[in-house]
């Protein structure tokens, strides 16, 4: 990746500045701009992140009150202050918890001024608890959809998935660790796939590549055992907290694998192989490779696919266990 390309990582409301907080904890710091923007801010900087009020004079420092309105009317309070943070970046992702009133207010806000100036931008975003209710679900659907064409990616994490993904039997602290871990997940690996110098690099226009079409993606990360590459099965492929499952149309994917330097030119033809197997056969497939120390036996493997369905829109079913390209 170009050194000079410019990134940045936008928490929006509270579920996106806790994401951007525990990026600065991993130290990404310096790999990309971090910015926490709020309508009930106090600091302006910490740990390396820039925090800013949205609103000042519409919310007083005193947050949205969960009504989408006030944090839409927050953030256009905030367009200048906004629009001078997004100008020189060359792509953004933006993380928020929809369902609330400034996540699902400004997040939208935001991903149209990106647009206006052509930026390519990525969201991760969380769905809330059906059991939240259903006007918050409305709030959060509201806003899915009005990013929906406008973001290049789109990420969507859905709380009522951790039941079936961590067990009827999982404590509120489990549920909450694997949430942010999987939030984690996914941004922290955009980010090193932006800013690594690999072995084979992915650089920008790759990256744009890949995003040219807006879509909802999958983003995820798996290990894989170094003597059996043939693991790799369609379930792999599919972020478990995504309602957006189906992979067999992706149109683009994103490929970065983390692997010691005995990697053979062959293992890497059978993971880009492999996802070949499960998208479309005709779509982008853009491989990147970061040689690591030690004599790991795992592999770590980063993907965005790019493309991803709810539903089959011909109406026929389609399974993320079928295979058959489409």
């Amino acid at each position: 990746m170009d050194q000079q390309a410019k990134i940045a990582v936008i928490g929006v409301g509270g579920c996106g500045c806790n994401n951007v907080k525990l990026l600065a904890e991993l130290g990404l710091t310096q790999q990309a701009k971090l910015y926490a923007l709020n309508t009930d801010i106090v600091s302006k900087q910490q740990n390396g992140i820039s925090y800013i009020q949205l609103g000042e004079n519409t919310t007083k420092g005193l947050g949205a009150g969960a009504k989408p309105e006030i944090g839409e009317a927050a953030a256009n309070e905030s367009v200048e202050q906004i629009t001078k943070l997004i100008t020189d970046l060359d792509l953004l992702i933006l993380t928020a918890g929809l369902g609330g009133g400034t996540g699902s207010g400004a997040l939208p806000v935001i991903c149209n001024l990106a647009a206006q100036i052509n930026l390519p931008t990525i969201c991760v975003v969380t769905l809330p608890f059906a059991f939240e209710g259903k006007k918050r679900m409305h709030h959060a659907q509201a806003a899915l959809h009005k990013i929906e064409g406008i973001s290049n990616a789109i990420q969507v994490l859905a709380n009522d998935k951790l039941k079936s993904t961590l067990g009827a039997k999982a404590t509120l602290l489990d549920c909450f660790a694997y949430s942010n871990q999987a939030n984690v997940d996914c941004l922290s690996g955009l980010v090193s796939v932006l800013t690594d110098t690999a072995l084979i690099n992915l650089d920008l226009n790759d990256i744009k590549e890949v995003l040219l079409t807006p879509s909802f993606a999958n983003v995820s990360k798996f290990n894989l055992p170094l003597d059996n590459l043939t693991e790799l099965t369609d379930e792999s492929l599919v972020n478990p907290l995504s309602p957006y499952q189906l992979i067999g149309r992706c149109h683009a994917a994103l490929v970065y694998i983390k692997a010691p330097s005995d990697f053979e030119l062959t293992d890497l033809e059978k993971i880009g192989s492999m996802f070949q197997q499960h998208i479309s056969e005709s779509a982008l497939i853009v491989l990147g490779f970061q040689q690591v120390a030690g004599n790991l036996k795992q592999i770590e493997v980063f993907y965005l696919l790019n493309g991803v369905l709810e539903k089959d829109p011909t109406g026929t079913l389609l399974l993320v266990s079928d295979n058959v390209c489409r």
